[in-house]
């Protein structure tokens, strides 16, 4: 994988905590202790489900907060694409989102989230006015974003939550 984003980054046991689950590296549990209480925790559900702005992956609870979600494929395929969109799509919704891309620098990042915002390639965008103009104004809104970050790579998982966690301690 070549990709990563930490949606909503309160990091790993914060969830693990609102599941009411250990922490890794503590004593296992029997599938019957988790099933109880993951139920005890299906009513807060969708408190913890992140909206990405695609309706198949949003109906199958794909986004949870406080993970990291690691994308993986093939080169060329659409990773940076859709990490792009998604990223875009919970920062503009109020989310949290630290974003980690072990292929491009960070402006590269946010060159793509405004060109899927806009639905103007950033290669294309200077063609016409009114792509100039779209691409702007994505810019623009993206900029005013306070809790969205991308980070420099490459970075180690452990890093990731590291920064995860700085974050998650700055944006309270």
């Amino acid at each position: 994988a070549k990709f990563a984003v930490a949606l909503d980054a309160d990091g790993v046991e914060a969830s693990l905590t609102a599941l009411k689950l250990p922490a890794r590296g503590k004593r296992g549990h029997t599938a019957g202790e988790l099933a109880g209480e993951l139920v005890d925790g299906i009513a807060t559900v969708g408190e913890k489900m992140l909206l990405t702005g695609f309706s198949g992956l949003d109906a199958n609870e794909a986004l949870w907060r406080g993970e990291e979600t690691i994308l993986g494929a093939r080169p060329s395929v659409g990773k940076t694409l859709i990490g792009a969109q998604i990223s875009g799509n919970v920062a503009k919704a109020g989310g949290r989102v630290l974003v980690a891309s072990l292929e491009m620098t960070p402006a590269s990042f946010l060159a793509r989230t405004a060109a899927a915002d806009s639905g103007v390639a950033y290669r294309q965008a200077h063609h016409s006015a009114d792509g100039i103009n779209r691409y702007s104004a994505s810019l623009a809104r993206l900029a005013e974003l306070k809790h969205f970050v991308v980070l420099s790579s490459p970075m180690s998982s452990h890093d990731l939550w590291s920064k995860a966690r700085y974050y998650a301690d700055q944006w309270g």
